[in-house]
């Protein structure tokens, strides 16, 4: 095991790192998947927060949004716009609430179409929760606003996770303090509210807390009767300094209280970023669902600024690669590219197959690389937090006008899609849209990039009457036959395989059309120099 890193980095530190490298202009891809937007175009101003949240439902993929604003709103999509709808916050109990501000949103990943919205109360600075349900019949609410703080405090920074089981964990700080709650799509609040930070001497636990954010892992730890891990990341203020800190715990931890983790030797309380006083910014945390990674990797994101320069960076937890406790920095808005004397906004991040992916809304007035406004950038990154390519896209494809508070999820996607919701200022609306990872749908990055091996995958899995086949073909690769065989070995269709191009393509495949029958097939392409075949499975 390695020995445990706390990273500290000062903030002039940073200005000296960045000022000492040359000047690189930034490259950015613009996005060639256009977004959808919510019914009542233009009824949506001052929206301040956006959330976002998406899983597997009956063969197909629910979406799920919330935001506040002058008409604070949960709204689903189902099957790409064709069944959707909008609810209000705050209005569906006995009394109406003042307006809800900050929401989340976790859509339950079993399948039963259920969500779960946490707020502020405008009126009273509290907690609250909401469920809400999809049905085949359209939206419904399940149950009306329920108080989630028991005592009275000023509240501020809610947030939400859910496990694979649908176990929910909420955060949030109160009058300087940072808590924990567990509950489910049933209803039902555990009874205990966990104190997150002060019981451990690592804990600042006369500092004021900020800007609390929760994942749960979608691995379950064979430690500890296989619960599932639970990472609370949050900012303490303390004098001049300012420090983020990690928290890990278990399920059952938060459900009972204490905090045996570290006890068990799998979990810690951990400064992974210290600065000063008013430089970082809201940390945002997301665990893996599944894949090759562990029950403890993480990823947070966040912004440091001294006002002339933003720094966005990733603090990666990668088991494998790093050790147990290794938190990594990686900046990822200044290599090779640098966007940091430009302003950028706090990130978001999400795990979606086997990349992590980040976005944050760039402000493009002081560098005059796009359009003098306000984009939402995407970057995508490896499993150890690195990188994949070394330009930017641009989420939305109208890049005219203001697109801000983006938000992102797909962990729990089957198709391997990433959802981006975010607030187009100009339409005054809720943008949103599916899309491949960073550099796919959204478009390649520009000639110069470097391109990763020749592969191949098809989604949705198992297919049904189309599919899509995502080809990436390697530099220097020439494309000579790309077929599909039967468990017997004969041919059952054929593609133009000469005119594949070198980087991304996406290929359609009408299964229906082509008269191929449910079971199990081969697709096989050859270049001049590989091989390379998946199997696939075509359902009823």
């Amino acid at each position: 095991m390695k020995t445990s890193k706390t990273i500290l980095i000062g903030l002039m530190s940073a200005i000296v790192l960045t000022f000492s490298s040359s000047a690189v202009f930034a490259q950015f891809t613009l996005a060639t998947t256009p977004e959808k937007y919510l019914p009542g175009t233009g009824s949506t101003v001052a929206v301040q927060h956006v959330a976002a949240d998406m899983t597997a439902f009956k063969s197909s993929e629910l979406r799920v949004m919330a935001w506040d604003g002058d008409v604070a709103s949960w709204a689903f999509d189902y099957r790409d716009g064709f069944l959707r709808g909008i609810f209000p916050l705050g209005q569906n109990g006995p009394a109406s609430l003042g307006a809800p501000m900050d929401p989340d949103v976790v859509v339950d990943p079993s399948g039963s179409g259920r969500s779960i919205v946490v707020y502020i109360d405008g009126n009273t600075n509290q907690i609250y929760r909401e469920i809400f349900e999809y049905t085949d019949l359209g939206g419904k609410v399940v149950d009306a606003p329920k108080l989630v703080n028991p005592s009275p405090g000023i509240c501020s920074s809610p947030n939400v996770d859910v496990s694979p089981n649908g176990d929910v964990v909420i955060t949030w700080v109160q009058d300087g303090d940072v808590f924990a709650r567990r509950f489910s799509f049933a209803n039902d609040l555990y009874p205990h509210v966990l104190k997150v930070n002060g019981n451990d001497p690592i804990s600042p636990a006369n500092g004021t807390c900020t800007s609390a954010d929760v994942a749960i892992s979608g691995i379950s730890s064979s430690v500890n009767g296989g619960n599932y891990m639970v990472d609370i990341v949050y900012n303490s203020d303390l004098a001049t300094k300012s420090t983020t800190i990690l928290q890990r715990l278990s399920l059952d931890e938060i459900t009972s209280g204490g905090k045996g983790t570290k006890n068990k030797g799998y979990g810690f309380t951990k400064q992974i970023m210290s600065g000063e006083l008013g430089t970082l910014g809201a940390p945002r945390i997301a665990a893996p669902a599944n894949g090759a990674l562990s029950p403890f990797d993480f990823t947070v994101v966040m912004r440091i600024s001294d006002g002339i320069v933003d720094h966005i960076v990733a603090l990666t937890h990668n088991l494998a690669i790093n050790g147990f406790d290794n938190v990594v920095y990686h900046e990822i808005n200044t290599k090779p590219n640098d966007l940091s004397t430009c302003t950028n906004s706090d990130p978001v991040v999400a795990y979606v197959g086997n990349s992590i992916i980040t976005a944050w809304t760039y402000t493009d007035t002081a560098c005059a690389l796009l359009n003098g406004d306000q984009d939402v950038i995407v970057r995508q990154l490896d499993l150890s937090g690195n990188w994949l390519y070394p330009d930017y896209s641009v989420a939305d494809l109208d890049i005219n006008g203001n697109q801000l508070t983006p938000a992102i999820s797909g962990r729990f996607s089957t198709t391997g899609l990433t959802f981006y919701a975010y607030f187009d200022q100009d339409k005054r609306d809720i943008a949103y849209k599916s899309s491949e990872f960073a550099n796919l749908s959204l478009k390649k990055g520009s000639e110069s990039l470097p391109v990763a091996e020749t592969s191949m995958e098809a989604y949705p899995i198992p297919m049904g009457n189309e599919a899509t086949l995502n080809i990436n073909i390697a530099k220097g690769e020439t494309p000579v036959s790309l077929n599909v065989y039967n468990l017997s070995g004969q041919i059952v269709d054929q593609f133009d395989a000469t005119s594949l191009n070198e980087g991304n393509n996406l290929i359609t495949w009408n299964t229906k059309q082509e008269n191929i029958d449910a079971g199990v097939y081969l697709i096989r392409l050859i270049t001049d120099k590989t091989t390379k075949s998946i199997t696939v499975n075509k359902a009823n």
